[in-house]
């Protein structure tokens, strides 16, 4: 299960019990405002400071093709 850490001020950053591949960031209107790739890491570091207030919908998918999904405040 994934573990998240709120650094403050928009900044995020995400563990994973697996490498990730990819990570997708959408607005509530669906659109994705954000897209990040990933090498050999299971931490996901993202910035979203710029970013209007509200709430987002991330997914994330892994080595294996396992995806994972959640939601973050800004």
């Amino acid at each position: 299960q994934p573990v998240l850490s709120a650094l403050g001020g928009g900044h995020f950053q995400i563990w994973f019990p697996q490498r990730i591949r990819l990570l997708r960031l959408y607005n509530l209107n669906g659109s994705m405002v954000t897209r990040q790739t990933y090498g050999e890491t299971d931490t996901a570091s993202l910035d979203m400071s710029a970013l209007p207030r509200g709430f987002y919908f991330a997914t994330v998918e892994g080595d294996n093709g396992e995806s994972y999904g959640f939601k973050l405040w800004r």
